[in-house]
């Protein structure tokens, strides 16, 4: 029996699968025993994927409490008012939500797309410079902050598109075509208007049709598809900021950090072909230097987190690249990131209770 034949059994379980709605490690375990098998089954590219995903030693659950709005979510860091040992540092784990990924073909492609997010966490260390990292010495500003946040959901999405389309042509006898998610059948099309192309132009091109695609929205209004990433975001930064535990005084203040073409280009490169290069050395494709275009609702909640740092644009805070900054203080990148992944205690007052920090600005 095949590795697909079986994997297809187990999501029929009784009691399994996430649309069982059952919290079951030892279904997902088994499962992902079985995704590995088929990797290894797609020949080289497969192969090389799963020693990326073991390479960055991350942890799977189930998590029936998950309240994200997708079906899987990558955790990086944990803020939390958890047990002390969860309540800071990386986390380094892939979560999933019972009941919300449909079929065998969903989970594949879900879990391509949250371990590509391992990896660019694991290989990058611009996406440890970020406002829920407490153990970071400096943090994008917010602007750069939701484009990091957009071109790491790019890649993600481009290159599970890329990966489910070459797992389907390693299986296309046991999967109908019709069965792929939409993203993976745009992604088909555009691979089948010119075969010569290459992966890397046949990603750029996809990921620059994301960025332009429109969704109707729950009030029936339409909304760029990346908006749902620009809240999140924005969202994701103010609640950082707001539980970012005090520091010592002699501890100094994060510092406004930047996003260089040179991260972004690092970023592509961290699995696969390079989304933002099309494939083209040291050359960023224009459109992935755009500016995010905001709603009016998070152009306010921007505002918000300006008036939090007291600065009335971005430029205020006199940002420098990360590099820079970290070379001042003695530290390479790798160390800036081992540093990270190491974690950080929690603080706690007098009560036990996790300490929140009062309205702050940057320092720059």
């Amino acid at each position: 029996m095949s590795a697909l034949t079986r994997l297809k059994q187990q999501w029929n379980t009784q009691d399994g699968g996430l649309n069982a709605g059952a919290f079951d490690a030892q279904w997902l375990e088994k499962t992902i025993d079985i995704v590995n098998e088929l990797y290894d089954e797609m020949g080289s590219l497969g192969t090389e994927f799963k020693a990326a995903v073991q390479g960055v030693k991350a942890t799977e659950r189930f998590n029936p409490a998950l309240k994200a709005t997708w079906a899987a979510y990558f955790v990086a860091f944990l803020v939390s008012t958890g047990p002390v040992d969860q309540r800071t540092g990386f986390a380094n784990r892939v979560e999933y939500k019972n009941g919300a990924i449909e079929d065998y073909i969903d989970f594949i492609g879900t879990r391509f797309h949250e371990f590509i997010h391992a990896i660019q966490h694991d290989k990058h260390p611009i996406t440890h410079a970020v406002p829920i990292n407490q153990k970071s010495v400096a943090i994008l500003l917010p602007t750069d902050y939701i484009r990091l946040k957009v071109l790491m959901e790019l890649d993600a999405y481009s290159k599970e598109a890329w990966l489910m389309s070459k797992f389907y042509d390693a299986f296309e006898d046991e999967i109908d075509e019709a069965d792929l998610p939409w993203k993976v059948k745009i992604y088909r099309t555009i691979e089948a208007q010119d075969p010569t192309r290459s992966d890397a132009l046949n990603m750029a091109m996809f990921a620059g049709t994301l960025l332009r695609h429109k969704q109707t929205t729950q009030n029936g209004e339409k909304a760029a598809y990346m908006d749902d990433y620009h809240t999140s975001a924005l969202d994701q930064y103010l609640i950082s900021i707001q539980n970012w535990q005090h520091r010592t005084e002699q501890a100094q203040e994060p510092e406004a950090c930047m996003l260089t073409r040179e991260d972004i280009i690092a970023l592509g490169d961290t699995f696969g072909p390079n989304v933002f290069t099309a494939g083209r050395q040291d050359e960023l494709v224009a459109l992935f230097l755009e500016p995010p275009v905001l709603s009016a609702e998070n152009k306010h909640k921007l505002g918000a987190v300006y008036e939090m740092f007291g600065i009335e644009s971005e430029e205020d805070a006199q940002p420098e690249p990360l590099a820079k900054i970290l070379s001042a203080k003695g530290m390479t990148m790798d160390a800036f990131m081992a540093d990270s992944k190491s974690g950080i205690p929690a603080q706690l007052d007098e009560n036990g209770d996790y300490i929140r920090p009062n309205t702050r600005k940057l320092q720059p």
